[in-house]
């Protein structure tokens, strides 16, 4: 479930895996908050079909650790940094966009549907995740168990 380095892969079930009552879902958020203490964890994926509760696992977890939010949007994936400009100040050029996120995003971040990401804004989360102190949480809608080519290079270990 949870891997041996810096980059892990938790993958979610179907509701019907999980206790109706939430206390599956309750387990699963401690496991995960336990996983970010670790040292030198920085990149979290939770990964499964659609309708498996990976969002409200995210959202669960945002809260807990006082994380910034971003989406990814499909409607918006050939905007570049749409799934990030929101957390900065308004610029006018890409470069004045990079230096913002690199700066004013806080150190963890919660990134819902990270595969439909645009390539800049994958291309500032990978960045940001080669500083230490970093910690990013995503979702990431699989099918059959494998991760989108757009996520992919991003889940290797550096």
């Amino acid at each position: 479930m949870l891997g041996p380095g810096c980059r892990y892969r938790v993958p979610m079930t179907p509701r019907g895996a999980i206790d109706d009552d939430g206390v599956g879902r309750v387990r699963r958020i401690e496991e995960v908050l336990t996983a970010t203490q670790r040292p030198g964890v920085r990149l979290i994926l939770l990964t499964g079909e659609a309708g498996v509760g990976k969002s409200f696992l995210l959202d669960a977890l945002a809260t807990r650790l006082g994380a910034d939010r971003a989406w990814g949007v499909a409607a918006l994936k050939e905007v570049p940094g749409s799934a990030l400009s929101h957390l900065v100040e308004p610029s006018g050029t890409l470069p004045e966009l990079t230096r913002a996120v690199l700066l004013q995003v806080g150190r963890r971040l919660c990134v819902d549907d990270l595969h439909l990401a645009d390539p800049l804004s994958l291309a500032l989360i990978e960045r940001l995740l080669r500083e230490p102190g970093r910690l990013v949480v995503a979702t990431v809608r699989t099918r059959g168990g494998e991760l989108p080519p757009a996520v992919r290079d991003l889940a290797r270990e550096p």
